[in-house]
């Protein structure tokens, strides 16, 4: 995973498949709450009740602390049914902000990406011009290499030091195992023949290439196997900096793979290989991209390189998950790694295939936006909203071909809500998430009513007239500017 590691959207009308594809004896709906931040709520009342949750984005494979960011409150949703109306009726009633007790906030603007080498520029001029660049004129690395590396205790967590030994050199990487651990050579060369015959080739003719020769001047990934704590495996993005403005970073592009429990030459070593390496690929084509869409298209990394993606059966099993929003800590849970990886699926196979991915990575934009600017530029009239909803539709329905099935879902999800005609509920799910819930079909016609909120608070605290706003991003930059008239100042006191 990434080291480091929008907008107010009305639910609209709810969109319910044609019932000549449903059983007779049921009727499905999907609650599906769209709803991003950028212009959501800034600021509540006082008098508005708030909801105290927060939010960071994962970092299970990455050291550098995520960003913090206000997670959103969650929307309630009354589906009701009533007798004595036309059959099949559904009446969605948006709940405006007004009604809810918050203020609209307007006026944020797109926060800048973050640039290790502006900020040393502004608030470190005595270092002056740094050079991306750590040249090594030894040449390349023969076996039997000694030298320390810095690792990452993500359960601690601590950054700490360990001595490494070069056991393998391939024509893209060179392979270092631990002191202490136990890796068989040959297992350890089998790895080494799949990521140079069939993962590298496969990950990166569909993705695009890592920094080569990067940051050491070395064409060489390096694959660390080493006993972590907490993670299966990780990339770090700050090891693509030179350590004057990264102190943590090793200086070279590479891999961590947890060889004590993921043992070299299995399934699961090759999965984290192929997952790694999109990451340390993304990084190249662009170093801002939001959490959720680096992380699916990692897993989309694994199917590509001819692996199972075991993730997508987390997602199937848990409850409601947000797509785009990551749960609080550093580490996502593996629901959230399912759904992102179960989109970045359905996107790539309806909206341009997976034989080049290399613009959808080099978006510039991120996350939602970024999509939406990669559609528009492939000539597609479809938007990230629209899509969500195809593929929500298309996760129930799981069929053979259409806009309403893909390949690679395992099965159907499953329905764990049941309403029966006359009876009401209560739901409360994350932003971008998706619940279904099973309509027992009324004798008499009936009408289902749908209440949902169109907002929610920005904040989980109440900060009265206003506030100063960072906005959200997980590789951002903000500031705040202000001008001040000295002019009539007698002193700087």
């Amino acid at each position: 995973m990434m080291p480091e590691p929008h907008e107010l959207v009305s639910p609209g009308k709810m969109r319910v498949p044609p019932t000549d594809r449903i059983p007779a004896t049921v009727v499905l709906i999907i609650l599906a709450i769209a709803l991003s931040m950028a212009g959501a709520v800034a600021c509540a009342d006082r008098s508005a009740p708030q909801q105290e949750t927060s939010e960071e984005l994962p970092t299970s494979t990455a050291f550098t602390p995520a960003t913090s960011i206000p997670a959103f409150p969650t929307a309630t949703n009354t589906p009701e049914t009533t007798a004595a109306s036309p059959p099949a009726e559904a009446i969605a009633t948006p709940v405006p902000p007004q009604a809810q007790g918050l203020t609209p906030a307007v006026g944020f603007p797109t926060p800048p990406d973050r640039d290790f080498f502006r900020l040393a520029r502004e608030l470190l001029p005595e270092l002056g011009e740094v050079n991306p660049v750590v040249w090594d004129d030894s040449g390349p690395l023969q076996v039997g290499h000694r030298e320390t590396l810095k690792l990452v205790d993500l359960e601690a967590p601590l950054l700490y030091e360990s001595d490494f030994e070069l056991r393998l050199v391939t024509p893209n990487a060179y392979w270092l195992v631990e002191d202490g651990l136990e890796v068989d050579q040959k297992e350890l060369e089998k790895s080494a023949v799949e990521f140079e015959e069939t993962i590298y080739p496969l990950v990166t003719g569909a993705f695009g290439s890592e920094w080569k020769p990067g940051v050491d001047g070395d064409p060489h990934l390096y694959i660390i196997n080493a006993s972590l704590e907490g993670v299966g495996g990780y990339y770090s993005a700050a090891d693509e900096y030179p350590k004057v403005l990264r102190p943590v970073s090793n200086e070279r592009e590479s891999i961590y793979i947890n060889s004590r429990y993921l043992p070299v030459g299995t399934d699961i070593y090759a999965q984290v290989l192929a997952h790694e390496l999109q990451h340390a690929v993304h990084w190249n084509a662009d170093r801002t991209e939001d959490t959720w869409v680096n992380e699916g298209l990692s897993e989309l990394a694994v199917t590509i390189a001819g692996r199972s993606d075991l993730s997508a059966l987390a997602f199937r099993r848990a409850g409601p998950t947000s797509l785009t929003i990551w749960p609080a800590g550093d580490i996502g849970g593996a629901e959230n790694y399912g759904a992102a990886s179960l989109f970045m699926h359905y996107l790539t196979e309806h909206y341009g295939g997976r034989e080049d991915l290399r613009p959808l990575l080099s978006e510039s934009g991120d996350g939602i936006g970024g999509i939406d600017s990669f559609l528009a530029a492939a000539g597609y009239d479809t938007r990230f909203s629209e899509i969500f909803r195809d593929w929500a539709v298309a996760n129930l329905l799981n069929e053979n071909q259409g806009r309403y099935g893909y390949s690679g879902l395992p099965a159907s999800f499953p329905v764990y809500r049941h309403l029966k005609a006359g009876e009401g509920m209560n739901s409360s799910i994350p932003q971008y998430a998706i619940e279904y819930v099973r309509l027992g079909s009324p004798s008499d016609p009936a009408t289902l009513v749908f209440d949902g909120d169109t907002a929610a608070p920005l904040l989980p605290i109440d900060v009265g007239e206003g506030c100063w706003w960072s906005n959200r991003g997980d590789v951002i930059d903000s500031t705040l500017t202000a001008r001040i008239d000295l002019r009539q100042a007698g002193s700087a006191a």
